[in-house]
């Protein structure tokens, strides 16, 4: 084999070239760019901040590490990323210190998008109007959302890998009180003191006294019980 300095250089690199490598067992074998930059992206091994990557299950049934899937499990293949109303997103990435919980709380919190690996036009914002742990599927999250734009043909496919993506700008949350209560708490995990406006379940505004507890959690308290949504922002 000639010195690798004796090599020409290549100043037009496509996804098609190849690289010389070892397999795991010893084997030395060409390996294209297009496949080691897949590897990278699907294995979650280059660190984007505010993202995330996770595989596309048709179905709730034995959904594990870096996979979700939509409408609670029934969502089946090819389904349009605009017909959805839940993903259950599984809160980790790999068996061994894979967890990614809190960064799925801060990207899910209130808008996101969710882009397909192999094709980047395949793409759909969502806001997001409630998280919360899947009550049959341990270790994972039921974000209940709202479609809002993107790619009229975007689907979901079976096996194919999705970036799921926060969008920038100021951090909202919608705390839905659904049991009469005078005293309102409220985790909201914002990162700080949100303004807050509160209806009751007939929409009438209403006003209360706000306490701060944290920056992560505040507490709401009203002359008498009543049910409703408030507004943070």
């Amino acid at each position: 084999m000639a010195r690798i300095g004796n090599y020409l250089t290549d100043d037009n690199v496509t996804g098609s070239d190849k690289v010389l490598g070892t397999d795991t067992s010893g084997s030395t074998k060409n390996y294209e760019l297009d496949s080691i930059a897949n590897y990278f992206s699907k294995a979650n091994s280059i660190a984007v901040a505010g993202q995330a990557i996770y595989q596309y299950k048709s179905e709730l049934d034995g959904i594990t590490h870096a996979e979700f899937t939509t409408n609670d499990g029934a969502g089946g293949n090819n389904i349009l990323m605009s017909a959805i109303s839940d993903i259950v997103i599984y809160k980790s990435v790999t068996g061994t210190d894979g967890d990614r919980s809190g960064v799925l709380r801060h990207i899910l919190n209130d808008r996101f998008t969710i882009y397909g690996v192999s094709d980047a036009n395949d793409y759909y914002d969502y806001e997001v109007t409630r998280i919360e742990d899947h009550p049959e599927v341990a270790n994972a999250y039921k974000v209940t959302l709202v479609p809002i734009e993107g790619s009229a043909t975007a689907t979901f496919s079976r096996e194919d890998y999705y970036a799921i993506k926060t969008v920038g700008g100021d951090k909202t949350y919608t705390h839905n009180q659904r049991s009469a209560s005078a005293s309102w708490v409220i985790t909201h995990n914002l990162g700080k003191y949100p303004s807050v406006a509160v209806q009751d379940s007939a929409g009438t505004d209403v006003v209360g006294e706000v306490e701060y507890n944290t920056t992560q959690k505040l507490t709401i308290t009203f002359s008498s019980a009543f049910s409703g949504t408030a507004y943070l922002n």
